[in-house]
């Protein structure tokens, strides 16, 4: 799986434990080798604690002030 996603070892463990996210390619990837839609791997029914995740990284400053 990491391979077909363009990533290595341990990078879709990770991606299972939440402690890290795909890119949006590598997600759909994901999706077209799994055979469910893309919104499925985004869906949850626990707050996402966004601080604790590679996300944060990716928000502006701003963004995380709001946060």
């Amino acid at each position: 799986m990491d391979i077909a996603c363009g990533t290595e070892e341990p990078t879709v463990d990770e991606w299972e434990a939440g402690q890290r996210y795909p890119t949006f390619e590598q997600l759909l990837l994901l999706a077209e080798l799994t055979g469910f839609p893309v919104d499925w791997f985004t869906r949850t029914d626990e707050p996402l604690d966004i601080p604790h995740t590679t996300l944060w990284m990716h928000m502006t400053e701003r963004e995380r002030e709001q946060w």
